[in-house]
């Protein structure tokens, strides 16, 4: 077969393909193969609009946030540490839930009152008094851990000393200064 002789056997080869493709081009394939033109190109429309790329972008910005955030869940569960981290989240709800207006409320109240006693407090200098109370307290421990019982005899003896009699004097006043306060 010469060359000339395999071009024309191609050639009509072709010609009876496309023959067969015209006969097969109904009105109704023209139709459904013209509908989908049309939807492609609104769709190719619509893809062009200026705020359905920037939704295009967010979607592949996400999508990478997505695997991310894939990648730290496995590994809490690979871990052991998913359920300890659902535990807390529950405790955290069961706690928010817990908060209604009420308990808000006397917490900010109590709070409120906190703050005045500790503004009272340094208003009358308290903060040294107590300091004071406390380290008396803290050595006072100490010394009576040395010590045995007091007698009738040893206690009359250290009423003269001057540190008690201040200690007493001060106990006096207070006492007569709270009852002023209560009345």
């Amino acid at each position: 077969m010469t060359t000339e002789q395999t071009n024309t056997s191609h050639k009509e080869q072709l010609e009876g393909l496309m023959n067969v493709a015209f006969d097969a081009v109904t009105p109704g394939v023209v139709k459904n193969l013209m509908g989908t033109v049309v939807q492609l190109m609104e769709m190719v429309d619509t893809i062009n609009n200026p705020e359905m790329l920037e939704l295009l972008q967010e979607v592949s910005r996400i999508s990478k946030e997505l695997k991310e955030m894939m990648k730290v869940v496995e590994e809490l569960q690979a871990t052991g540490g998913l359920p300890v981290l659902v535990e807390a989240m529950g405790l955290i709800k069961t706690a928010r839930d817990a908060l209604n207006s009420t308990v808000v409320t006397r917490g900010l109240n109590t709070g409120v009152k906190a703050f005045g006693l500790v503004d009272d407090m340094l208003q009358y200098e308290g903060d040294q008094l107590i300091s004071k109370v406390l380290k008396a307290a803290y050595d006072s421990q100490n010394d009576t851990s040395q010590e045995g019982s007091i007698g009738v005899l040893q206690m009359m003896k250290m009423l003269k000393d001057p540190d008690i009699q201040k200690s007493l004097q001060f106990v006096f006043k207070l006492l007569k200064n709270l009852g002023k306060q209560l009345d």
